[in-house]
């Protein structure tokens, strides 16, 4: 019994020399280092003029005198660094243990509001339910909460922060769990009642698992999601109008944005159209290929003589918001449709990763300055992102029945 009692009590001591030794680990010069690293990025280059150092200074005492986890230390740096409101300064986290609690569902926005667009089938009786709160207060006041982690240069651009993977770790921060780690989350039901659900976190998403609103025809705004190319082309004859979507820029998908283009070229040199629509509605960014602005400036010509619309929403971002300046001082008399960008006129880019090996995370950080001299004119405050000349958002009921609002818009602008 002494032997079996003495084995037990030599784990336990083995277990806990275990654990100390890698919250020791953790909590060591290289986690002041990480920091540092930070206050270099931030404080020796294009944004040292706003530079704050008390926020990490605090943080580098608190992980070498407090003992404080990986997690928390992640969490506090994103809000640090979402503080600066710039979009290209942000956290990549890098390690799957942050990754554990996510959200059974994701939400999508139509217009000003939320509804639940995919979900575990276990709330499938909430689909296409339009969503008026989460963690027991209001959506849009939830939102800011959650927002205060990620970075956001515009109000459009942070309305969409909660179409993405929700995670736990960061609901919690924000004060949005309940006292179980639940995620309380109110939905309008189609007989005008509000129903709350208490929502358990999940590891992952299985396809076989998940159930959803999808509309009843797709409708031109899904080629780029049903071909898996970043680039694509939608002629449309009856309308007189041509489409070239793009979702990003990337040396990787370089030859499907010259494709998209010729393709285009030669359609319009073929047949009858009135109207070109450079749909970068979705474009996150990446890096504009030069080979595209040479194809469009050799071209400036030939297409000054349609009628020239863009569409921007607030998740249009770098290489996309550049496009769209390029695009602007090629021809003036372009259109802008949609919403405001999600990045400012004024803005800092050209972003350079740096590894955080103690935080397991990359931080990024932008170089240079981004003024977008074109936009520029067209604007009366550059700290705002490219503003439309004709506002419109997708609708939820068109969504449903495969209609594009926003393309709708342009055929009556123009017509």
């Amino acid at each position: 019994m002494k032997k079996v009692i003495l084995f037990i009590l030599s784990g336990l001591l083995l277990f806990s020399l275990f654990s100390c030794s890698k919250k020791d680990d953790f909590v060591s010069e290289k986690a002041k280092y990480d920091i540092r690293v930070v206050k270099l990025d931030i404080g020796e280059y294009v944004l040292k003029e706003l530079y704050n150092p008390e926020p990490l200074e605090e943080l580098e005492y608190d992980l070498l005198n407090k003992n404080i986890s990986r997690d928390e230390a992640v969490i506090r740096l994103s809000k640090i660094l979402a503080d600066y409101n710039i979009v290209h300064l942000n956290l990549n986290i890098n390690y799957p243990e942050f990754y554990a609690e996510i959200a059974p569902f994701f939400l999508k926005l139509f217009e000003d509001d939320y509804y639940l667009s995919i979900c575990h089938k276990k709330y499938e009786k909430y689909a296409g339910c339009k969503v008026v709160e989460i963690g027991g207060i209001p959506v849009k006041t939830a939102l800011e909460k959650y927002n205060e982690y990620f970075p956001f240069e515009t109000e459009s651009g942070a309305k969409y922060n909660f179409e993405t993977v929700l995670n736990y770790k960061f609901l919690k921060a924000a004060g949005l769990l309940d006292k179980k780690g639940r995620l309380p989350v109110s939905f309008e039901t189609q007989n005008g009642s509000v129903e709350t659900v208490l929502i358990k976190s999940v590891e992952k998403l299985e396809m076989k698992d998940i159930t959803g609103i999808r509309p009843a025809a797709y409708s031109s705004i899904d080629t780029n999601q049903r071909t898996n190319k970043m680039s694509a082309f939608v002629a449309d004859q009856q309308k007189k109008t041509c489409y070239y979507q793009s979702l990003s820029f990337h040396p990787f998908n370089e030859d499907n944005c010259v494709e998209s283009m010729e393709t285009m070229l030669k359609e319009l040199k073929t047949n009858d159209y009135d109207t070109i629509v450079f749909d970068l509605r979705y474009n996150g960014g990446g890096q504009f290929p030069i080979i595209i602005s040479q194809k469009f400036y050799e071209n400036k010509e030939f297409l000054q003589n349609y009628n020239l619309a863009i569409i921007l929403s607030g998740k249009t971002y770098s290489a996309g918001v550049i496009f769209a300046d390029y695009l602007y001082g090629l021809f003036p008399n372009l259109v802008f449709f949609g919403e405001e960008s999600g990045q400012a006129i004024f803005n800092y880019t050209n972003v350079l990763p740096e590894t955080l090996p103690n935080l397991k995370c990359n931080i990024v950080f932008p170089k240079q300055v981004e003024a977008m001299d074109n936009v520029s004119k067209r604007a009366d405050d550059v700290n705002r992102g490219i503003l439309p000349d004709v506002e419109v958002h997708q609708t939820l009921e068109d969504y449903l029945n495969g209609v594009d609002t926003i393309y709708n818009a342009i055929y009556d602008y123009f017509n």
